[in-house]
Parts: structure tokens; sequence; C-alpha cells
């Protein structure tokens, strides 16, 4: 159950990145170096902005800085790579390599690879 969870939440924060990269690349917008905006007022987001659903939950699906609404694909886009990941890991896919109890013991201890 442990990597069901750990896996979902990895699925959220890749959704989230996957979604930032659809939204810069075809506009040519620097996706290493840039950080997040507002696409209403473009501001910079901070960090607490930035939390894959939560954020979105807790600002009401409106942008903390100026109050416009943030577009549902957003969301919806995290929460689908979550459950697709949650899934893999679930049919027996890709294992206990999504704890990180796992990785402690296999991988900073020992001096392993993950995989």
């Amino acid at each position: 159950m442990e990597a069901i969870i750990w896996a979902w939440i990895w699925g959220l924060v890749t959704g989230s990145f996957a979604m930032a990269l659809a939204w810069r690349l075809p506009r040519g917008m620097n996706w290493r170096t840039g950080r997040s905006r507002c696409d209403a007022c473009g501001r910079r987001l901070a960090f607490r902005d930035l939390i894959p659903i939560l954020s979105w939950l807790l600002n009401r699906g409106r942008c903390r800085l100026c109050g416009s609404s943030i577009r549902r694909r957003y969301v919806l886009g995290e929460l689908g790579a979550g459950v697709a990941c949650a899934a893999v890991v679930g049919r027996g896919g890709a294992g206990r390599r999504f704890c990180p109890s796992s990785w402690s013991s296999r991988c900073l201890w020992q001096r392993r690879p993950l995989i």
C-alpha cells in the first residue's frame, strides 16, 4: 500500500511538470530556468501555489495573487498522471521501487542502484 501512495504522489509531481512543459514549450518559454507564473496576471507563483492538486483546492481553483480562475486541465492532468502511476504499481508493475523506505535501505546505505 505504501508503494501505491508514493507512486500516486510521484505521478502528481510528474503530471504537474508535464502540464508545465505542455504550456511552455509551444510558446518558446524556457522550461529549465523559468519560474511558474499565473496565466492571467503574469506574477511568479510561490512554492505553496505549486503543490499538485492541494494548492488548487485550497485556493478554490483561483490564483492566490489576482483571483483569476485556474483552468481545470492542470489539475486533471496531475490527477490523471497520479492515478496512472498508482495503477501501474498497484498491478505489480514497479513494485517497491516507489517506496522511500526501500530507497534508503537499498540505495543510500548500501550504495546500490535502485534498478
